[in-house]
């Protein structure tokens, strides 16, 4: 852009004292301006067309972009930072332990490695006192203060697990789509049984997440359909996905299989 700005004008004073090099100049501007914009129209073209077609549907195809794919391969670890009463800020410094912190810290190791085991989470330990206006901003402000992804969850107490795994499970699952064929029942509901007999019949495989027994199973269920239902809209179960597209219930997979 600015190559042909100097360009236009060498050309506008070349005209206005008839340079000898007026001609030159003229020929050179409409040429690179003619390169300029179809270099333009070209990577509009072809940026407008990069949506890749990668798994085939029975109802049609998906369509991803270079990024949605690169979600896919890759997943971004989920971050969970925690602020713990410690550190300093001018002539002020934190000489007291905090036994909630501490205890903040052990209840987010262990639920990392059960609830949460397999998704990929990047643990942050901050020292409240010497950055107390970095949580303040995001509303917290009572130390031990903990965030996902920049959101705090808690803050003055002890962490409670289930908030945590809640919060994780939901930052994973709207970063990364579901795949493969998932039904997210409980054992006591006759529509999940019939749900699964479809299934069986069809001979289609199947993920079964019992939301009762696995809070993981809950959250998710919950993080992925909110988005499709609506927040007013109950959920109830069974909810299926078949390859990654989602169903419904048992009603709904009945037209399908």
């Amino acid at each position: 852009m600015l190559f042909l700005f100097v360009l236009y004008c060498a050309r506008y004073f070349s005209k206005a004292d008839n340079h000898p090099s007026k001609d030159i100049l003229e020929r050179s501007y409409f040429s690179y301006t003619t390169i300029f914009f179809a270099y333009i129209n070209v990577s509009y073209w072809s940026s407008s067309r990069s949506y890749k077609r990668i798994e085939q549907q029975k109802g049609g195809c998906h369509f991803y972009t270079p990024y949605q794919i690169e979600v896919k391969l890759k997943q971004k670890p989920i971050k969970v930072t925690i602020f713990r009463w410690a550190g300093s800020w001018g002539p002020f410094k934190v000489k007291i332990s905090c036994g909630e912190c501490t205890l903040t810290i052990d209840v987010i190791s262990d639920t990392l490695e059960n609830e949460l085991s397999g998704i990929p989470v990047e643990l942050e330990l901050r020292e409240w006192l010497s950055e107390w206006w970095k949580p303040l901003i995001k509303g917290g402000w009572h130390a031990p203060i903990v965030m996902v992804e920049g959101k705090v969850i808690s803050q003055g107490i002890a962490i409670n697990r289930g908030i945590l795994t809640q919060a994780v499970i939901e930052a994973y699952s709207s970063n990364l789509e579901i795949e493969g064929n998932h039904l997210f029942g409980k054992e006591s509901c006759p529509h999940c049984k019939r749900a699964k007999g479809y299934l069986d019949q069809a001979q289609i495989p199947y993920n079964y997440h019992d939301v009762v027994k696995s809070p993981r199973g809950l959250y998710e269920m919950l993080a992925r359909v909110k988005p499709l239902i609506g927040p007013k809209t109950p959920v109830t179960v069974p909810q299926i996905w078949l390859d990654g597209i989602y169903i419904g219930g048992a009603d709904q997979l009945s037209n399908v299989v």
